[in-house]
């Protein structure tokens, strides 16, 4: 890995990443008996499976489902969502994400029960500032930048994800708001200064945080 996992320090944090704009892996974020540590799915089938929720279906028929979200949002009861994602083979089609924001929504008593960070995030925190992530093993974010920091914590299961440097920006493609048109999956000859690009892949596992 070129990422540094760091167990979680203020003073460490803010000299060595924030402020020189590095990622980092980052462990220990969260008490390991906090509310976090029960957030499994059947955990949120049980306590929150008869509420009605909003997810995107359908994805896996269009490359731009981003883009066109949309289309493709549908509500469902988190405990119907729950089964499905169980029993499916890996897939992208069925995807609870930032998009749906569940957390400043439908799920709003889940917020509640993230626990702040010390000395790092106000202790008032903001519903609109929080997403959350839920589905099979496959589903995929396309390529894309963000607009402020971002801090990824990985409750549940593992992810990986491929990074670019800001400096290879103008080799991404990103042509559609945010969003680059490269598949990593795919081929890359309608994008050939995408093969430049120093990427970064790693996996974060649960109570692990990307910065």
């Amino acid at each position: 890995s070129e990422i540094a996992r760091q167990p979680f320090d203020k003073k460490i944090f803010f000299e060595n990443y924030y402020r020189s704009n590095e990622p980092v892996i980052l462990t220990g974020l969260f008490d390991e008996n906090s509310a976090l540590s029960r957030w499994s799915p059947e955990y949120l089938k049980s306590a929150f499976g008869n509420l009605s929720v909003e997810v995107q279906r359908g994805r896996e028929k269009d490359f731009d489902y981003e883009l066109n979200l949309d289309k493709y949002r549908t509500r469902i009861l988190l405990g119907e969502f729950v089964d499905l994602i169980q029993s499916s083979s890996p897939n992208n089609d069925a995807y609870m994400c930032a998009n749906n924001r569940a957390l400043d929504n439908d799920l709003g008593l889940l917020f509640e029960e993230i626990p702040p960070i010390p000395n790092l995030l106000n202790s008032n925190k903001a519903k609109t500032q929080a997403f959350i992530w839920f589905g099979p093993e496959g589903t995929i974010t396309p390529f894309h930048y963000d607009l402020m920091n971002v801090l990824l914590y990985q409750v549940y299961g593992k992810k990986q994800f491929v990074i670019a440097p800001p400096e290879a920006t103008p080799l991404m493609y990103n042509e559609l708001g945010v969003f680059s048109k490269v598949d990593y999956f795919g081929d890359y000859s309608m994008c050939p200064l995408f093969k430049e690009v120093p990427l970064i892949t790693d996996v974060l596992n649960s109570g692990e945080a990307l910065f």
